[in-house]
This record gives C-alpha cells, sequence and structure tokens, in this order.
C-alpha cells in the first residue's frame, strides 16, 4: 500500500492522538481498537474516521476504566450504554471521594492530636519514643525520689537504634 492520503501511519496516528505505537500495538493485540487497514506487509494504517473511536476510548481510560470494560462498551456501543458506563464510573469515584475524606479526617485528627500533646521544645513530639538508652541511664534514670521524665533521646553510639529512621537526633551542645 502506497502512501495514501485518507489513511494515517501508526507513527502519525500515535503523534496526532498524544500516545505511543506501542499503545496502538497493545490495544489491536487486546482487541480493543484496531487499524483501519492492515497491510500484507504487516503495516498498520488508520482512517481520520478513527480517531473520534480513540479518544472516547482516551476519555475513559482517564476515567480509570479498565480496558475490558472500554472494549465492552465498544463492542455494544450506544447512547444508553455509555450514560450506563459513566454512571458506575461516578458510583465508584463517590465512593473513593467518600474513602479519601474519611481518610482525610483521620489525618487531620491525628495531626492536631500530636500537636496538643506535642513536646515544648517542638523538635521531638511527646509521641515519639526511643528505646531505653542504656548509655545515658545514669544520667537520665530518674532516682526514687526524683519524678523526673525517662531520656527521650537517642544515643550517639552504635548500639542504640531508633523505631522510626527519620526521628530526630538530640543536638551537639
Amino acid at each position: 500500500m502506497g502512501k495514501n492520503p485518507q489513511y494515517l501511519t501508526t507513527g502519525e496516528f500515535a503523534r496526532l492522538c498524544g500516545v505511543s505505537k506501542h499503545t496502538l500495538f497493545h490495544y489491536d493485540e487486546l482487541g480493543v481498537f484496531s487499524p483501519a487497514v492492515k497491510a500484507e506487509n504487516g503495516y498498520r494504517y488508520y482512517s481520520m474516521a478513527q480517531i473520534d473511536v480513540f479518544f472516547v476510548i482516551s476519555t475513559l481510560k482517564k476515567l480509570d476504566i479498565p480496558l475490558r470494560e472500554i472494549k465492552a462498551y465498544l463492542d455494544r456501543r450506544s447512547p444508553e450504554e455509555l450514560v450506563r458506563l459513566l454512571q458506575g464510573e461516578a458510583r465508584l469515584l463517590d465512593e473513593k471521594i467518600r474513602r479519601l475524606r474519611r481518610m482525610k479526617e483521620l489525618i487531620r485528627r491525628r495531626r492536631n492530636s500530636l500537636k496538643a500533646r506535642s513536646h515544648p521544645d517542638r523538635r521531638a513530639p511527646a509521641s515519639v519514643h526511643f528505646p531505653r538508652n542504656t548509655s545515658c541511664a545514669p544520667r537520665c534514670r530518674p532516682s526514687p525520689a526524683s519524678a523526673a521524665p525517662p531520656c527521650r533521646w537517642p544515643s550517639t553510639s552504635a548500639s542504640a537504634t531508633s523505631t522510626r529512621s527519620s526521628a530526630p537526633t538530640r543536638p551537639a551542645r
């Protein structure tokens, strides 16, 4: 097949649609979107009329609709089927939004709780606990008569480890 102005090569069609040639090959392998013409030499050619169909596929992909559902829609394409597909996706998005709002609220509550209980020094919140530090135990262990809290600062020795790798270390004096 020679250069035909009514058809686009795979590369031309891919550039026009903003995708890679690999994407077009993948969609063809899955049966989601095939070229209008497959030449004897194996070259694939797409028609300008296929651009609209590809943009429907692209839009549905942006909505995170799986390719198998897109293929099923394209196999029985109708306005009613598109409405059904989009309504289903809207329900899924509503549930995802509810879940994300609950997560955001949990984060907000946890942040406020930590702020309210944070250490006055602000470098280490009161809820960050380090393993018992034996190297400073004589200094930090409260005597029976003392009500001083145990040491919260990790040792600079190699044997002391923190339960959290990003925990603050004691500033040098």
